[in-house]
């Protein structure tokens, strides 16, 4: 189920109008069309009063935008004390049957993002058209138009699907990625949000909803610096949700804060099972991941094992990837 956190809009927090901004973003996408765009995908806005900026994001594998205050962002939302440095992770998903659907993970910020509602979340998997608040901005995603199934003027009403339990959530996401969908393509004039349960922190208390031991993960995830190591267990559920690695209070037990250093970001990576593969976000991290010295923003996490390293320098710290026999 959703997270404790998510809900209401707390008090405090800038109120911004998505539909007015939606109307806004459409029009720019009007006057400023992305061109002609062979992959599906959608066209991401950001708006801040009368100011704005926008960008193509593909339905590739590869290809996924971190929206936050760092420079370092793909999205980069300044001047606003309600957006983290790195506040969320978002990915174009080309569907089976037909469209595109955004994913959109909050990176543990605490604030989460607004739906057009005014409720607060941390976790959605949306069809069609969709606006979200973060800080005093409005993102905004519009999917690819195509002849005679061109976005409205206004917003669509959104239908928000709210699964009460954890594996419901999961297997809705599992069907909604399915080759196997049967499901008719998504329009662009409606708009369609899954609710999906909150990204887990290495380190974290294990989720009591899910009802299993510490050592009932499937994969190892290993941190090691300068001789010294620590393992958490991951299951394939922690894999769907999404796994937050990083040198934030938040991310680690004691026992793994010691193997993070200065060159690990407080939230540098992200964990995510898509369909059958498992990938490693780079989460816009100041010092970059490396694959054998390259620098790289996705890696595949096979069951064969895999290994990174997060920082650069004596300092780094290696990730060791493995499956639990």
């Amino acid at each position: 189920m959703p997270g404790a956190d998510e809900g209401r809009q707390p008090v405090g927090l800038p109120n911004v109008d998505l539909r007015q901004a939606y109307g806004f973003a459409r029009g720019i996408a009007r006057i400023q069309p992305a061109g002609a765009m062979s992959a599906p995908g959608h066209r991401l806005v950001w708006v801040r009063r009368a100011a704005f900026a926008c960008t193509t994001l593909i339905a590739a594998d590869d290809a996924f935008a971190v929206v936050g205050r760092h420079t370092q962002c793909s999205v980069v939302l300044p001047d606003d004390p309600f957006v983290a440095l790195r506040h969320v992770l978002v990915r174009s998903v080309a569907l089976p049957a037909g469209g595109v659907a955004v994913r959109m993970l909050d990176l543990h910020t605490g604030i989460g993002f607004v739906l057009p509602d005014g409720s607060r979340h941390t976790s959605i998997f949306a069809e069609g058209p969709i606006a979200v608040g973060l800080g005093e901005y409005a993102l905004v995603a519009l999917p690819n138009e195509s002849k005679g199934d061109e976005l409205p003027g206004e917003m669509p009403a959104p239908v928000v699907d709210m699964p009460s339990d954890v594996r419901d959530q999961l297997q809705k996401l599992a069907v909604a990625m399915s080759p196997y969908r049967v499901n008719a393509r998504p329009v662009n004039r409606t708009s369609r949000i899954t609710l999906m349960p909150s990204p887990v922190m290495v380190g974290e208390p294990l989720p009591p909803s899910l009802g299993r031991l510490a050592n009932g993960g499937r994969y190892a995830l290993t941190l090691a610096r300068r001789g010294r190591s620590a393992t958490v267990m991951i299951a394939d559920e922690d894999l769907a949700r999404g796994v937050v690695i990083g040198r934030s209070e938040k991310c680690h037990t004691e026992m793994l804060r010691r193997i993070t250093d200065e060159n690990t970001s407080r939230v540098h990576i992200l964990v995510l099972r898509e369909g059958s593969v498992i990938y490693a976000y780079d989460l816009a991290s100041t010092q970059g991941s490396y694959v054998n010295g390259m620098p790289v923003r996705r890696v595949v996490l096979g069951d064969r094992g895999a290994s990174m390293t997060l920082g650069r320098g004596d300092d780094a710290v290696r990730l060791i990837w493995q499956a639990h026999s």
